[in-house]
């Protein structure tokens, strides 16, 4: 017959599913990649605009008036 010959156990099966998920977390946090940046003092993403002082490249992309709480696209 082809097959398995006995029943894998629960544990076996739970044990084989968690290594898996594992790995694969392993791999996904490497791939993540962060830089220093100067202007807001914190960390961000590669290739994003910082979250606190929405610089990107040395530049503010983005700026926020005070006054009218309003987003305007530089």
């Amino acid at each position: 017959m082809i097959g398995p010959v006995k029943k894998r156990s629960i544990s076996k099966k739970k044990t084989r599913h968690s290594s898996w998920k594992r790995e694969k977390m392993s791999h996904w946090l490497k791939k993540i990649q962060t830089r220093w940046s100067p202007e807001g003092q914190c960390w961000k993403l590669n290739h994003r605009v910082c979250p606190k002082s929405w610089f990107y490249k040395g530049k503010q992309v983005i700026s926020i008036n005070a006054a009218s709480s309003t987003v305007i696209e530089a």
